[in-house]
């Protein structure tokens, strides 16, 4: 029989511990004695295994140390890549948890609460001699809210964190001075506040129990940073949900990292009464913040009873009606300023900036006074400008029909914001777009996710749709282009799953993924000519 390689080994080994059979396992250690890496096959047992199991790898040798040269961490891939130029070896008492917000490695079935509790039991027994790092395995444990072996380390008298997790999690240790290992594991912390409203407020809370009641200071990336799934705006108002708010408030200094006027208004939007209650008589608001905030509500739909109830108790509303500024008729060089912000450029032309107006239904102006405007910033109607309120950015999140005038001649890039990559930005209530005659080209991205847009009217003088020009525009079912247009670029139509009547005109040069995954549309309509 040919010798097997140490690796060999150490997979039978593991193959047959996350097969729970203790009987192969004693097995094999009759046969071989010992083996050179063990760690990652304890951890496994712990998880997977019985006490039975557990408690014989700790009789005869199974330890969570190891010798963490090169060819073994090579050979058994046993390190964290931090960065491209950083990796540490992996610490296996962490990998012993199993939580709610956790993902094993590998894929597995851990065995029910009741038993793992067991099995952390065993390795108490045997701790100095396995190398057992009980207060490392109660951050894991609490990070990744695996309940039962939190409960277990603490009924063993285990309730603190290491100097270095305490210091790290309390926010005492700023990134700069964290090594990249623990910007890794601060950038799960973080995560953490990303998870469901309910488990954000018992993580907060289990941390809190472990630093002794004290405060948790957050960093803003903790709070205010977007993940792969979920846009900032969104991860604030999970966090401003009535599980989850006053916790906060009270255990961290939430208040102080985020803008306390984007909190009122997610209390709003999430129709927390009580946290907003508790907001207000903090003082988080002045007067004029307060009438903007009831304005907001009274706008919107679905307010709870209780959250209007408050809002009117502390506010006299005005005698006027809280309608939209209509812009049916020529406003004056006055009104006009309110509702745009400008920019003179060196011809003496004017640049509009960005729209601070209340009107769902928009006309942009060609000239304010006697000043033509020919121009078209990149933050006009971007719902995440700076410096705008969150009610204006409702307001641009909420437009229904927009009119541009020809004299800008370009639609700008990106003319709602959007980025590519991030598929929770929507425009979804976008419903008409008027473009003048003389406007000669629609830039990259211009109308890319606006889901609810359903009807554009192109000019004549219109020659080129720039790349995504019309990017998951969703409802957009009719476009007919005017035979002035030349060039239509890559996924210009992309997603347009709603198209069904396309008209193209003769001069017009596209490209083969132009109407990508414009299901609705046959082949041969791509090809129809206007006469």
């Amino acid at each position: 029989m040919a010798k097997l390689s140490e690796q060999k080994k150490v997979e039978l080994l593991e193959s047959a511990i996350m097969s729970n059979d203790i009987e192969t396992v004693k097995v094999l250690y009759a046969q071989y004695t010992s083996f050179e890496f063990t760690a990652r096959a304890l951890s496994m047992a712990c998880r997977v295994g019985t006490p039975d199991l557990v408690q014989f790898l700790c009789e005869n040798g199974a330890t969570f140390v190891y010798k963490s040269t090169p060819a073994l961490v090579k050979k058994y891939d046993c390190k964290i890549a931090t960065s491209n130029r950083d990796s540490y070896p992996k610490n296996y008492n962490r990998y012993i948890v199993v939580g709610r917000a956790s993902k094993t490695e590998p894929a597995e079935t851990p065995a029910a609460g009741d038993v793992r509790r067991a099995n952390l039991a065993v390795l108490w027994e045997y701790r100095d001699k396995i190398g057992l790092d009980a207060q490392e395995v109660l951050f894991h444990a609490l990070l990744w809210q695996d309940d039962d072996l939190a409960q277990a380390l603490r009924d063993l008298g285990v309730n603190t964190l290491s100097p270095y997790r305490a210091d790290m999690v309390a926010g005492r240790l700023p990134h700069n001075r964290l090594d990249s290992l623990g910007r890794y594991d601060r950038g799960f912390f973080s995560g953490a506040f990303c998870r469901e409203p309910a488990l954000v407020s018992d993580f907060v809370m289990c941390f809190v129990e472990a630093l002794g009641g004290k405060t948790i200071h957050l960093f803003k990336s903790d709070v205010t940073e977007y993940d792969f799934q979920q846009d900032k705006e969104v991860v604030m108002a999970n966090l401003c949900t009535e599980p989850v708010f006053l916790t906060l408030a009270k255990y961290t200094d939430f208040g102080t990292v985020v803008k306390k006027r984007d909190i009122l208004y997610a209390l709003v939007d999430k129709n927390n009464a009580s946290g907003l209650a508790w907001a207000l008589e903090q003082g988080w608001a002045e007067e004029k913040d307060e009438k903007a905030l009831l304005k907001y509500a009274l706008k919107m739909e679905n307010v709870a009873a209780p959250v209007m109830a408050l809002l009117l108790s502390r506010n006299k509303p005005a005698d006027a009606p809280l309608n939209n500024l209509s812009l049916s008729t020529v406003p004056s060089v006055a009104e006009l300023k309110k509702i745009w912000s400008t920019k003179k450029l060196d011809n003496g032309t004017l640049m509009i900036t960005g729209y601070k107006g209340e009107a769902l239904d928009v006309i942009i102006p060609d000239k304010i006074g006697k000043t033509p405007v020919t121009d078209l910033g990149p933050d006009v109607f971007n719902t995440k400008a700076p410096r705008i309120t969150r009610e204006q950015a409702d307001i641009r999140q909420n437009l229904r029909s927009i009119e541009v005038p020809g004299s800008v001649g370009i639609i700008p890039k990106n003319f709602f914001g959007c980025i590519f990559g991030f598929k929770h930005w929507r425009m979804p209530n976008l419903k008409r777009v008027v473009l003048g005659e003389g406007i000669r080209e629609i830039g990259y991205g211009a109308f890319m996710g606006c889901t609810g847009l359903e009807e554009v009217i192109f000019p004549q003088s219109l020659t080129t749709l720039e790349y995504g020009a019309f990017y998951n525009c969703t409802s957009l079912q009719t476009v007919h282009l005017p035979q002035s247009v030349t060039s239509i670029s890559h996924c210009a139509f992309y997603n347009c799953t709603s198209l069904k009547d396309l008209i193209l005109p003769k001069s017009a040069k596209w490209e083969d993924n132009s109407f990508s995954n414009c299901t609705g549309l046959p082949e041969e309509t791509k090809r129809k000519y206007e006469i």
